[in-house]
């Protein structure tokens, strides 16, 4: 056999080995997951973190846990939740000279306490992925504030125009108020809401609850329109737009949602 024939021969061979680089977008077995560890861009430490203190704030109105919502600024109740599975939490909190060690922490304030910024610090301690963060040590300080608010200046109160779910063509203003009677007692009022209700406001208080972003309505008792249950919220991202789910005696549960009107 004459040596130059061998090369068309290899080429040829060439051609024929199956593509098995999994690096290789050609290759039928090409593999580019970062979590698969088959891949060759396998990454171990993808989706990992190193040990962190961060932590959330919430308002609870009425104390209730299904009216939480993230804040900033609160009238009475606060969650505090820090993260999840870590050995020890340390939380500091305003001028309390209590140090709590749970997870969650429930706290109140009273009115002594509105127009005031208090500091929280959360310390947590946990395992370290050492691994992935050779530099952690398994310790974390995170600090923020909260703005204790009077609730006169809750940011909830206002007249809002909009529709229900149930009929968008029908655009109606609701309103939200607060008041203090000759007594000192404080309360918020739902008007419009449904329109039923017209001009007259729920006027059994005691089972209407405002937050600084939220309302809060329980149907325990008749109310002077009809019976209502909901709780309504700003959206985090527009402090002006109100959603409004609830439900009532008169009709299947709906949706307001409407946009804050200037005085």
């Amino acid at each position: 056999m004459k040596p130059y024939l061998l090369l068309p021969a290899l080429l040829l061979l060439a051609a024929c080995k199956p593509c098995d680089d999994p690096a290789n977008p050609e290759c039928p077995n090409y593999c580019a997951d970062p979590a698969n560890p088959k891949c060759p861009n396998y990454d171990p430490c993808l989706g990992k973190t190193p040990v962190s203190a961060e932590f959330v704030i919430e308002e609870l109105i009425y104390g209730r846990r299904s009216t939480r919502m993230v804040t900033d600024t609160l009238l009475e109740y606060m969650l505090l939740t820090g993260p999840e599975g870590a050995s020890r939490y340390e939380w500091h909190v305003g001028t309390d000279a209590r140090v709590f060690t749970t997870r969650e922490v429930f706290l109140s304030f009273s009115f002594s306490d509105t127009n005031t910024t208090v500091p929280i610090t959360l310390v947590v301690e946990s395992m370290p992925d050492t691994a992935c963060f050779p530099d952690d040590n398994g310790l974390d300080t995170v600090r923020k504030s909260v703005y204790v608010s009077a609730p006169r200046h809750a940011r909830i109160v206002g007249r809002y125009r909009g529709v229900r779910r149930s009929n968008p063509a029908d655009t109606f203003d609701i309103g939200i108020s607060y008041k203090i009677d000759f007594t000192g007692v404080t309360s918020f009022d739902l008007w419009r809401l449904p329109q039923t209700c017209q001009d007259t406001p729920h006027v059994e208080a005691m089972w209407i609850a405002g937050g600084y972003y939220g309302l809060y309505v329980d149907a325990g008792f008749e109310f002077q329109c009809h019976k209502i249950a909901g709780t309504g919220r700003l959206k985090p991202d527009d402090r002006d737009s109100l959603i409004f789910p609830f439900t009532n005696t008169q009709s299947p549960p709906d949706v307001f949602r409407g946009k804050r009107m200037k005085p």
